[in-house]
């Protein structure tokens, strides 16, 4: 008796099979919410509008990924491959991106909300118009990267709250 791949297995599975023969896996709009997708590899896929919230995407690979408008609401982004991927306008709002390295990511228009930002290190990032209210980070280490952003978004209501919210405890230590 044969045990039957986990879904996180055939979808690895599936995709790689598409991409060998023909190229750039295309799921536009797919529906995988509230599953596990611990250490699945996406790379490479057209995931525009993907439905991923409340999934567990651990260790998962998605680098050089159109994420473009995809729901990533409340899900577990913990050591997960960004590189290279575009979120413009995705939500990630209370998602967990913890001590991730975000390296040529879009995440132009994408809502943060409430997300957790630990941690995480930017590096040529493009962060126009995010909505960061409400996030949870580590003010000093978050703010240390704005230097780094490809574009830094100063009319952004909730990043300049996050800015004048450091200035002022900066300013009240001394």
């Amino acid at each position: 008796m044969t045990d039957k791949p986990n879904l996180a297995e055939f979808i690895s599975n599936r995709i790689s099979a598409y991409a060998l023969q023909h190229g750039y896996p295309f799921l536009f709009g797919i529906d995988l919410s509230n599953r596990n997708f611990e250490g699945v590899d996406f790379s490479r896929c057209f995931l525009r509008q993907a439905n991923f919230s409340r999934c567990n995407l651990t260790d998962a690979n998605f680098e050089e990924c159109d994420l473009r408008d995809a729901d990533l609401s409340d899900t577990d982004l913990r050591e997960t491959n960004l590189t290279n991927t575009d979120l413009r306008g995705a939500d990630l709002s209370s998602a967990d991106l913890r001590d991730l390295y975000l390296s040529n990511v879009n995440l132009s228009g994408a809502n943060l909300r409430g997300a957790d930002l630990s941690g995480v290190s930017f590096y040529k990032t493009n962060i126009d118009n995010v909505n960061f209210e409400g996030v949870k980070t580590d003010n000093n280490m978050f703010l240390m990267w704005l230097d780094y952003f490809d574009k830094y978004d100063t009319d952004n209501p909730h990043l300049q709250k996050m800015i004048d919210e450091q200035e002022k405890s900066t300013s009240e230590t001394k």
